[in-house]
């Protein structure tokens, strides 16, 4: 603030403290309030992730490496916020590590969050994180059939474990096709 006249950027140095720690900083105009916490006195946590995507029904698991430059390394919990929910772990040497069963394929936003201890600041990983769908195999053999006999045909689909919605479809001598809903389960 200069003569009454506030500027677009303004800054206040700070150095009323030699303790570390979280603070609480409002800034007011007028009816405008903002607040921000900011952390003072600690060091920059450098976090690695390995977060290879996966296919259903595969576990996702993500494997976290949490550094700094002093001679103690990060302490304290990781948690990965995966679809709304949040999973927490502690760091042990430096690594931490996440599995998270039954993801159902799609795209999440993934966020991987190290809550910073009394040494260190927090650090974040910001992704997308794809779950594939499943390649499926479909095979369709069916014998021999002669004029008048009923033909039998087989469906089968790999791996076992997948079941379907098809559709069968039947042309005739007129070049007439016929649908017909096929369920298949194995």
């Amino acid at each position: 603030v200069q003569s009454g006249k506030l500027k677009r950027n303004s800054s206040i140095e700070f150095n009323k403290t030699n303790t570390k720690g979280s603070y609480e900083i409002t800034a007011r105009i007028g009816y405008c309030i903002q607040q921000i916490t900011v952390d003072i006195g600690k060091n920059y946590s450098q976090m690695n992730v390995k977060a290879e995507e996966i296919t259903y029904p595969d576990n996702a698991t993500f494997y976290m490496t949490i550094t700094g430059n002093l001679t103690n390394q990060p302490t304290g919990k990781v948690s990965v916020i995966i679809d709304e929910k949040k999973y927490t772990t502690t760091i042990k040497d430096t690594k931490a590590e996440i599995t998270i069963p039954e993801l159902t394929p799609k795209t999440y936003d993934l966020i991987i969050k190290y809550e910073g201890d009394e040494d260190y600041f927090k650090s974040y990983y910001h992704h997308n994180y794809t779950v594939h769908k499943q390649p499926t195999n479909m095979n369709i053999t069916i014998n021999e059939i002669n004029y008048g006999e009923i033909g039998l045909l087989k469906v089968t689909l790999s791996p076992e474990k997948v079941s379907t919605q098809a559709y069968l479809y039947i042309t005739d001598e007129n070049n007439q096709t016929t649908r017909k809903t096929v369920y298949i389960r194995n």
